[in-house]
């Protein structure tokens, strides 16, 4: 690997890690927006970061030309910019372009790891289910869960993304109650109206904005 392709990795991995937080149940989960907001930044003249990092990905290709472009990459509802992020950080940044070619795009994750390996498996790549296993014990710090009005139920693998959790009721009772303290940008907007009065700044720069939910 070239130097500027090593730098390229490098810097993803610094920026992943910037926008890595560790939720209070003890799991870590990814400020997804702001990682793909770099992506998409420009790093040189007309090309971004996601350009970089193709490059760097597919450095020991045969052809000029990349198999995936830019666009395919960062645009629209069919952005696959979250499925190369997990993939940089596997070290397989090269598949991508086959789970574009699958239609596998970062609105239809995450999934189940049955459907991960035949996913894989169908890629003809020798390595298949030791990626789909790896790929599954990432994906979910990349795919909290997203807020919204309503109790739900959500499955033991997702990450709820509660930055802070302190008990509101210690004067015994049957049930413990918590004020639950979550980043903005893992809240529906009409969750947001509807506990906007309990916004506030945070002084940590790895956070933003954040509301508190009783």
């Amino acid at each position: 690997m070239s130097d500027s392709h090593d730098a390229a990795i490098r810097d993803f991995k610094k920026v992943l890690d910037q926008y890595t937080i560790k939720a209070c149940c003890g799991r870590s989960y990814v400020r997804v927006s702001k990682l793909t907001e770099w992506l998409r930044s420009k790093y040189y003249d007309k090309w971004t970061q996601a350009d970089r990092l193709l490059e760097a990905a597919y450095r020991h290709r045969m052809s000029p030309a990349l198999p995936i472009n830019r666009e395919e990459l960062c645009d629209g509802e069919d952005c696959c910019l979250i499925l190369f992020s997990i993939l940089l950080d596997l070290g397989r940044g090269e598949l991508i372009n086959q789970l574009r070619r699958q239609d596998k795009v970062d609105r239809h994750f995450p999934i189940n790891l049955l459907e991960l390996t035949r996913i894989f498996r169908d890629m003809n790549i020798e390595d298949a289910d030791i990626v789909a296993e790896a790929f599954d014990r990432l994906q979910w710090k990349f795919f909290p869960v997203r807020l919204d009005l309503g109790a739900r139920e959500y499955p033991p693998n997702r990450v709820l993304p509660f930055c802070r959790k302190a008990p509101i009721n210690d004067k015994g009772g049957t049930a413990q109650l918590f004020q639950i303290g979550v980043l903005e940008e893992f809240v529906s907007p009409k969750l947001r109206e509807a506990v906007e009065q309990s916004r506030y700044e945070n002084d940590d720069d790895k956070l933003g904005p954040v509301s508190h939910y009783p």
